[in-house]
């Protein structure tokens, strides 16, 4: 199927074409941007908004770069309007940079893109490069220099927020396995013990197989006694001295809507007051590993749990 950003590109073919797209007043847009370097080499700050450009317009069904126009903002709004032709000079030696970088911009690697170089007469060496991004047909892309994913919003690139970006990779091929932990997932017990359960949620109707869990007490050396369910968790400290690391699998398949308590610990602080980091790791066949950091807050009487971080573990 031909998208909006193919049918672009393809219609950009002369210099004329480029001119009549500057006199109907077309703007940036949700699959156009345009560029006016003033030399003819791919910069430091070139490459990375390579790299965000290739992101953003991969994830959001492709989109088209025209290097060698000039953009300015439009009197009544907040949109940058094509306004001038400023042929790049020696186009052909940028053109191969930029075909040279986008591989190498974003993971996975963007190998399907097209290039062209529009010129006003055969025999110049000054023209205007137009490149299509192509629409990901595989897991999201990321740049390769901050590892961030992007989206294209209008006419601007921005962070995939984390819940969007987590669909994007699942949708309904994957499992999509979270902890289930909050402030009703710990009380406080007898002899100055609190208790606290770990449970895991499958928000996917595909099912989880093969789950494994990793629990990380990061500071609790000399802070807390921890006591875990002996039936369900296996330490393996040894691997970290300093932390407190304890695993569990489950063979058996976690369904969505039936969530698993994989057990419980016993947990004593040193102090009026402590705060204990927790990090989670999730892992499942078929789905890319999970990570979460939490903060665990004591009181005398009462106990908060606070998500700090989530992100994918690769």
């Amino acid at each position: 199927m031909t998208t909006h950003s193919v049918e672009l590109y393809e219609s950009i073919r002369n210099f004329s074409d480029i001119e009549h797209l500057i006199q109907e007043g077309e703007s940036e847009s949700q699959h156009l941007e345009a560029k006016a370097p003033t030399h003819p080499t791919l910069t430091r700050d070139q490459k990375k908004y390579i790299s965000k450009a290739v992101s953003g317009f991969s994830n959001s069904g492709g989109g088209v770069i025209v290097w060698g126009v000039s953009t300015i903002k439009h009197s009544h709004g907040n949109i940058d309007i094509l306004s001038q032709i400023e042929p790049i000079a020696n186009c052909k030696s940028f053109s191969n940079q930029i075909a040279k970088y986008i591989p190498l911009s974003t993971e996975p690697s963007i190998l399907n893109f097209e290039i062209k170089t529009i010129k006003q007469n055969p025999g110049d060496k000054r023209g205007i490069i137009i490149t299509l991004i192509p629409d990901a047909e595989s897991d999201p892309i990321r740049t390769s220099d901050n590892k961030n994913f992007y989206l294209r919003v209008g006419d601007e690139f921005g962070d995939i927020p984390y819940e969007i970006l987590r669909r994007m990779f699942f949708g309904s091929r994957s499992p999509d396995l979270i902890p289930n932990i909050d402030e009703r997932s710990i009380k406080m017990g007898d002899q100055g013990f609190w208790e606290l359960m770990v449970g895991v949620d499958n928000n996917s109707t595909v099912v989880a197989e093969k789950v494994k869990i990793i629990i990380n007490f990061l500071n609790s050396q000399g802070q807390a006694v921890i006591i875990r369910d002996h039936r369900r968790f296996q330490d393996i400290s040894d691997i970290n001295p300093e932390s407190n690391i304890y695993s569990s699998h489950y063979t058996d398949g976690i369904h969505k809507g039936f969530g698993l308590n994989f057990g419980n610990f016993r947990i004593k602080m040193n102090g009026r007051f402590q705060v204990l980091n927790m990090d989670i790791s999730l892992f499942s066949s078929n789905m890319r590993a999970t990570f979460y950091h939490y903060k665990l807050k004591f009181r005398k009487n009462t106990s908060e749990i606070v998500l700090v971080d989530q992100h994918f573990l690769y």
